[in-house]
């Protein structure tokens, strides 16, 4: 198994520690993975990566691209400054910092949802909120639409 699947409850203890549930730990150790990438590329929630994957999938992309388009180089500063590396502690806990959990409007209580390839982190109000509206295509369609 290394894929990220199914949505955990949690809470933001004392020191700003998240615990990364078990079942996640295992996909991570299993893909040799000890370090994560957080990042707050979206609005609603943060996303965790693999390390790896995320070298792959966003930094070598990015690296990429000429460093004579203006572009190109506000997405590399916008990145570098949303995104930071961290590695859980034994106990599979993961701290981070409150600016991030402050841009996705997380408090206490946290919503670990796994996203197949990454690990979303919500509000579960502002997820239960974005969950009630009814969606465009149902998941089958989804799949048709991206050839699945």
């Amino acid at each position: 198994m290394d894929f990220f699947l199914g949505k955990f409850n949690n809470t933001i203890d004392e020191n700003n520690r998240l615990s990364i549930p078990a079942k996640f730990r295992k996909v991570l150790d299993e893909t040799g993975e000890d370090n994560l990438i957080i990042s707050k590329e979206q609005e609603n929630y943060l996303i965790l990566y693999p390390y790896k994957s995320w070298k792959l999938q966003v930094a070598e992309k990015i690296t990429a691209l000429k460093r004579s388009d203006a572009k190109a180089n506000r997405l590399r500063r916008l990145l570098g400054m949303s995104t930071m590396e961290a590695k859980p502690d034994k106990q599979g806990r993961v701290n981070i910092p409150s600016e991030y959990y402050e841009h996705a409007g997380i408090d206490k209580n946290v919503l670990i949802i796994g996203s197949i390839d990454t690990i979303q982190l919500w509000d579960p109000d502002t997820y239960a909120s974005i969950s009630q509206t009814p969606e465009e295509n149902s998941l089958q369609e989804e799949y048709e639409e991206f050839g699945i």
